[in-house]
């Protein structure tokens, strides 16, 4: 993955949502290094969904719970 390119991440069980300047980068690559790694997690990019809310989340993931990080 491109340095800087953050995603939205559908894995079988939730959707993470990248919020910028919270550590989301970090997020992202683990969860892409674990779903490469660990048989029966997947997880796939939206690259064209970069910094996406809720709304754009695409209808067949919107059964999915929607995860989120924030920096305090």
């Amino acid at each position: 993955m491109p340095v800087g390119q953050v995603l939205m991440v559908v894995t079988d069980n939730f959707v993470y949502l990248h919020s910028p300047k919270s550590g989301g980068t970090f997020v992202t690559e683990m969860l892409l290094a674990v779903a490469s790694r660990v048989n029966g997690f997947s997880a796939i990019n939206l690259t064209d969904l970069k910094h996406s809310g809720v709304r754009s989340i695409p209808d067949k993931y919107r059964h999915l719970q929607v995860v989120m990080n924030r920096r305090n």
